[in-house]
């Protein structure tokens, strides 16, 4: 077993948010495996402890509605023109993919996932 198969590759595809209880958060990239995870995370103290939320997560936690909207709505324009153009590719540190196929399933999951989210918010 190669250790550095557990630890997560984590690229910021946007700036930190910051919440009014200091809860900070911000939209990553982040592969564990060969599972590809896009969308807001709630970020720890410890760089490699990231979690998954939804965006009306971070929005309850009172990062302003309006901000993260606009973030999310970037995110799904360049998730959805990377799908559009077949654009397997990565940067580092989350490339080179090894699974095409596997981004290319776990990004139209998270482009229907974050749809999803701004709809609820």
């Amino acid at each position: 077993m190669n250790p550095s198969e557990h630890v997560p590759r984590i690229l910021p595809l946007g700036q930190e948010e910051t919440a009014p209880d200091g809860a900070r958060f911000a939209p990553l990239h982040v592969v564990s495996g060969e599972r590809h995870h896009i969308g807001w995370f709630r970020l720890t103290d410890d760089p490699w402890r990231v979690g998954l939320v939804e965006a009306g997560a971070v929005v309850d936690a009172g990062v302003a509605e309006a901000r993260v909207r606009a973030v999310t709505e970037a995110l799904l324009d360049r998730l959805r023109a990377a799908d559009a153009a077949g654009d397997d590719a990565a940067p580092a540190p989350v490339g080179p993919v090894g699974s095409p196929l596997r981004l290319r399933v776990d990004r139209r999951r998270a482009i229907a996932r974050l749809e999803a989210e701004l709809r609820d918010i």
